[in-house]
């Protein structure tokens, strides 16, 4: 939701008037319970005082001193006189017992549990109402709750209470004028005549002061008694919040007023200029968005501060952003233009480079090449040179973009041209270094990886000319090529290059890559490393060229993430070709069809439609036929393709009974019969699409043998 600024300046204004007020009432507050609890505290303090010089004056010390004697001596004889009490097990069980037993007392515990009653006291002595109307003028001079007279009887370790200030009836002293923390925590008052000893119990407050016998002017023995003054601060704590409410009235009617006033001077002030501003904003916004023509707005804002400084920095804005569109629009056109031709670039320096797929019945390749650019340095390419000789190569051009694409294609001509000429690799990369040299104002040079397959003596003939080492893939493992690492193209003039030559059977791949692969890094700045490529190369070992690729880039842009890549990626998969496809089936069911025949068209996937199909004719008919009819405690059917040079010799055996279907009287039947089975027309099939066909009874087995030319 929008809150406009008006609301804003108007709500940071009550905030902070309320703020205000708050501290105010808080100050009054606290100043107010400081005075009146000060005051109260001061007027007990000078209670106490005046009592102490009462019962010290020469008029009246004798009375009340006397009386206070005579009526504690009174209640030490009821206490002296009453029997013993049993024990209770509980406060509460005392005081019933006692309550019912001597209805004129019980007792007060050291924990100050019980209540005493003196019944009758006041009856027989003035002096116990000369004292009770002193506790009463003080208890009302001082504003406390309650004044009472009471001593401390050692033998017993209680309190014993004696006169109150209650007039009409007799009240006594009870739970609620006894607070539990006064009654535990509250000691033998102080013998001091001139202390004035205080109890706090929470909001209660308690002052004592201790009366002694005098004579000859001097105090005698110990205290006869207690003077003790309760008071609290509940009256005080109604005036501090009725002087609260009307100051919190009072101030918060200024508040408001000051809230009012402070929104109008906010208006004229700020918010009508800021409103400009924001229109003017608003206003060429929407010209931005609507594509017509932009011109700036001026808010015209003229207030001598502030805020006419940012209309004047909005006009200049303005100005500069209609300048940086109209730059915006040149360079967009451009590079529009230039990013079409990049992608022409780019489509016709991939067009120049061979199929990414290739298969014949001596060689399978794969490659993939992604340009870390719109156009790229990287570059591979395979050719014969002549039926028997296969020529392969892969580059890495220092550089990015079209510089590093203009030298690959120079360098890639170069190569194919120089190989076809039948040099030899040290010849060719002589020439080509030399060749590259010239006209190279930019320093570019090429590493590369150039192979030549002799496929009748099934060897590998290579340069590398400081390229990354190949991995070969065997039957028996995968490692890395240990080869010399010759100089780089375009390096030093009339360098010799040397080639090595090793053997490469039928079955073995030789996979190459750019430094783009194994130089990737990822977010932690790791770099992917010929491990992990080793690693995706084990995983797939038994797969196809196809499946390697896709594992090697799956295993890239997992290890990757999201991080752009910083070179090109090139990946280049050479295998010659072992065509035997050799399968064994143990009581076979009718899916040993599918499975050797999708087998059989992955192997030999060079082989035209035609051929695929005539050869899966050839399977339906003789796995069938097997599964259908051969019998044997244990079945086993072998079925085995290989090529040999331009001919498929494909071998079917099984351990059923003898049987040779070639002898059989139909077949050669020239048309279909209902109760024909195998070794008759199934067979006269066959003929038809295979050169040769005979059958052997060897080692316990029928052995079918057919040939086919491709």
């Amino acid at each position: 939701m929008k809150v406009s600024i008006r609301t804003k300046i108007i709500l940071l204004g009550a905030v902070l008037s309320i703020l205000a007020t708050g501290i105010a009432l808080l100050v009054s507050y606290l100043s107010s319970k400081s005075a009146l609890t000060n005051q109260l505290d001061t007027s007990v303090q000078n209670s106490m005082l005046d009592l102490h010089d009462t019962f010290y004056a020469d008029l009246f010390r004798d009375d009340y001193i006397e009386g206070t004697e005579a009526v504690k001596d009174y209640i030490v004889g009821i206490y002296n006189n009453n029997p013993d009490v049993p024990e209770f097990e509980s406060v509460e069980e005392e005081k019933e017992y006692l309550t019912h037993l001597y209805a004129y007392m019980y007792y007060i515990y050291p924990d100050f549990k019980g209540l005493i009653m003196y019944p009758g006291l006041a009856a027989f002595s003035k002096q116990y109402i000369a004292l009770r109307s002193l506790l009463n003028s003080a208890k009302i001079l001082s504003g406390g709750n309650k004044a009472y007279i009471a001593f401390y009887d050692d033998d017993r370790d209680r309190l014993v209470y004696m006169i109150d200030d209650s007039f009409g009836k007799l009240e006594y002293l009870n739970e609620e004028r006894f607070p539990g923390t006064y009654k535990t925590n509250m000691a033998k008052p102080s013998d001091d005549s001139v202390n004035i000893s205080t109890y706090s119990t929470g909001k209660t407050i308690i002052k004592s002061i201790p009366i002694y016998k005098i004579y000859d002017e001097k105090v005698v023995g110990d205290p006869i008694a207690y003077v003790f003054l309760e008071y609290d601060y509940n009256k005080t704590n109604e005036e501090i919040i009725k002087t609260t409410l009307i100051n919190f009235a009072t101030l918060g009617s200024v508040a408001l007023l000051l809230i009012i006033l402070y929104a109008l001077v906010s208006h004229f002030l700020i918010v009508k200029n800021l409103k400009k501003l924001s229109s003017s904003t608003m206003e060429f916004t929407k010209a931005l968005n609507s594509g017509e023509e932009i011109k700036s707005i001026n808010p015209n804002v003229k207030s001598k501060d502030e805020i006419e400084q940012l209309s004047e920095s909005f006009v200049s804005l303005e100005d500069e952003i209609i300048n940086y569109i109209s730059v915006i629009k040149e360079e967009t056109i451009t590079k529009e233009r230039m990013n079409a031709e990049l992608n022409v670039a780019s489509k016709i320096q991939l067009a120049a480079l061979p199929n990414k797929q290739y298969d014949d019945k001596d060689i399978s390749v794969r490659a993939y090449i992604q340009s870390a650019k719109e156009v790229g340095g990287d570059f591979y390419d395979y050719f014969y040179l002549d039926e028997t000789h296969l020529a392969f190569c892969i580059c890495d051009v220092s550089g990015k973009g079209v510089p590093a694409s203009l030298f690959m294609m120079r360098g890639k001509e170069l190569i194919k041209s120089k190989l076809l000429s039948n040099n030899s690799i040290e010849n060719v990369l002589y020439d080509v270094n030399n060749s590259l040299l010239n006209n190279n104002e930019e320093g570019l040079f090429i590493t590369a990886f150039v192979g030549i397959i002799d496929l009748e003596k099934d060897e590998l003939t290579f340069v590398s000319a400081g390229h990354e080492r190949p991995f070969i893939i065997t039957n028996e493992g995968i490692e890395q090529l240990k080869c010399n690492s010759n100089f780089i193209l375009s390096g030093i003039k009339d360098f010799n290059y040397k080639s090595e030559t090793i053997q490469f059977k039928k079955g073995t791949t030789i996979f190459l890559h750019t430094d783009g692969l194994n130089e990737a890094i990822n977010a932690q700045r790791e770099e992917f490393g010929y491990e992990r490529i080793l690693s995706s190369l084990d995983e797939t070992k038994n797969s196809s060229l196809d499946e390697k690729i896709t594992n090697l880039n799956n295993k890239l842009k997992e290890f990757v993430g999201d991080e752009e890549p910083f070179d090109d990626e090139t990946l280049l998969f050479v295998q010659n070709i072992n065509l035997e496809l050799d399968e064994k089936y143990e009581n076979p069911g009718f899916e040993v069809i599918e499975d050797y025949t999708n087998k059989f068209n992955n192997m030999f996937g060079f082989l035209e439609q035609k051929k695929k199909y005539e050869f899966g004719i050839i399977f339906d008919e003789l796995l069938n036929n097997v599964v259908s009819y051969e019998k044997a405690d244990v079945l086993i059917l072998e079925v085995n393709a290989k090529l040999e040079k331009d001919t498929i010799k494909l071998t079917v055996s099984s351990n059923g009974q003898e049987y040779n279907p070639l002898l059989n009287k139909d077949n050669y039947i020239d048309k279909y019969s209902d109760d024909l089975q195998f070794g008759g027309f199934g067979v006269t099939i066959i003929k038809n699409l295979v050169d040769s066909i005979r059958y052997n009874r060897k080692d316990g087995k029928n052995v079918l043998t057919l040939t086919k030319k491709i």
